[in-house]
């Protein structure tokens, strides 16, 4: 087994071939020990296994230098060609074949590789980020830097390249803007309705600004009846308390009307903008305005400022407990509620089958689900329901555990009440804990709180204990 042989000019034994070809741990005997022997069959097929396996790894370093030429032809060559051709393109390679050198320098092949790398071309532009992230790093420009970059660009004011650096709009923006304003002056027909849209989208941008400029007014956002800040977005942090979001909004005073252009982005996304007008003062005069209405009409009387999109794209909310419709004094139990309720002061959008008005078109959309009625089966019980989000609803609430996740971090929650308990108990610094100093109950929720209060209606005057029926309390006075 480990006598030496000739092996290729090369000397070798039979126990190094197999470790070589197999990677087998095993070494040779010591001179004293007993010899090991390999017959003449299991020779032929070692060696034609160990020829085989060297000829794989020669053909796996030449095809590598092959994959790194970025020019490669396709041509019909006989067959000496075709050696001779290869035989060229490995020495300009610097890779030394065994009719050349003995064996292939694996260094050289190294060197080759590190070459062709270096001499790929880089990727021009960063990889594109998504959702929030893209967002932090867009380039931030208004509606009129916009107009006024079209402007200079067509007058011939500034060159292309200079009015993108000047107002910081990128370069594919203006361009398709520059292309869709020389499209709208060829054709007059398309003109008229493309340019009412901007318009009035522009008038709708700078008369939010003149709002948040004379008014106290606070911007919000919502999702899943939860407050968020306008400028920060859903991606931000989440009110449970309108104060918190007042107090909030507050550090963003600075960019209070710059930001607009920003959170009103995309337009089909933000299509109305939604306004806390508790306690309503104009910063002009700093006369309080008693309402909505009035707010528009002291500003035209006394200020000669007009509004005219402002009328059906600003939705204002009074966020204080109880919750209230602005424009007609109802009372509502809840957020959820009172949105569902602004759609019938607002026609922007009316439902072609029952007649019913959407201030917004998505809130239009989803109203259009309850004509489309058929039948869906859940997957579980085999209930079936007319609307499929009645059906996601059934199997979210019934079927699926863990629905309920903690707004402070990724604990999930079978019910709302475990979720309370465990922000009282691990996110005391975080949350409000309201208590009743006549039964000692503690809430998260301060509209649990006010409407756990709103029970206790009758007082005991000898105690001062409160209960939320007379005849709780007559059965008190009876007992003591």
């Amino acid at each position: 087994m480990w006598e030496e042989i000739s092996n290729n000019d090369r000397a070798d034994s039979f126990g190094n071939m197999l470790i070589e070809c197999f990677s087998l741990p095993w070494l040779a005997k010591n001179e004293g020990d007993q010899l090991e022997y390999i017959c003449s069959s299991c020779v032929d097929r070692l060696q034609s296994a160990l020829d085989f396996k060297r000829e794989i790894i020669a053909s796996e370093q030449v095809l590598k230098g092959f994959l790194f030429q970025s020019d490669i032809q396709i041509e019909v060559v006989t067959e000496e060609d075709s050696m001779s051709a290869k035989d060229d393109h490995i020495e300009n390679l610097g890779i030394k074949t065994e009719d050349s050198e003995g064996e292939i320098s694996a260094l050289d092949i190294e060197n080759s590789d590190k070459t062709d790398l270096e001499s790929k071309p880089k990727r021009k532009w960063p990889k594109k980020r998504k959702g929030a992230n893209r967002l932090k790093v867009y380039k931030k420009y208004t509606q009129l830097d916009l107009r006024e970059a079209i402007v200079s660009v067509r007058s011939e004011k500034m060159t292309f390249k200079e009015a993108c650096t000047e107002y910081n709009i990128p370069r594919n923006t203006l361009k398709s803007n520059l292309s869709n304003a020389d499209t709208i002056s060829e054709d007059n027909n398309f003109s008229c309705e493309d340019k009412s849209m901007k318009e009035r989208y522009f008038r709708l941008i700078e008369e939010i600004k003149m709002i948040l400029k004379y008014t106290n007014a606070i911007p919000f956002k919502t999702k899943t009846a939860k407050y968020y800040c306008a400028y920060c977005s859903t991606n931000g942090p989440m009110f449970q308390d309108a104060d918190e979001l007042r107090i909030h909004t507050k550090f963003h005073e600075e960019e209070r009307l710059q930001e607009v252009d920003h959170f009103m982005r995309p337009y089909w996304l933000n299509e109305i903008l939604k306004l806390d007008v508790l306690n309503l003062t104009c910063t002009i005069c700093t006369t309080k305005l008693p309402d909505w209405n009035q707010m528009f009409h002291h500003f035209d009387s006394e200020h000669g400022i007009e509004f005219d999109e402002a009328y059906t794209k600003v939705v204002p909310y009074n966020l204080s407990e109880p919750m209230q419709c602005v424009l007609c004094h109802d009372d509502f139990p809840n957020f959820h509620s009172l949105d569902g309720h602004m759609n019938a002061h607002y026609n922007n959008y009316i439902c072609p089958t029952c007649g019913d008005t959407f201030v917004a078109k998505c809130r239009l959309e989803k109203h259009l689900q309850v004509h489309h009625q058929g039948e869906y089966q859940c997957e579980e019980c085999k209930k079936v329901f007319t609307l499929d989000k009645y059906r996601a609803k059934h199997y979210k609430l019934v079927h699926k555990r863990n629905t309920t996740k903690c707004i402070l971090c990724p604990e999930v929650f079978n019910t709302v009440s475990e979720q309370n308990a465990h922000l009282v108990e691990y996110h005391k610094d975080t949350t409000n804990v309201y208590i009743c100093e006549y039964c000692g109950r503690s809430y998260t929720h301060r509209k649990n709180f006010l409407k756990h209060l709103s029970r206790k209606k009758y007082k005991c005057e000898d105690c001062d204990k409160r209960f939320p029926s007379f005849k709780g309390l007559k059965t008190h006075k009876c007992e003591t």
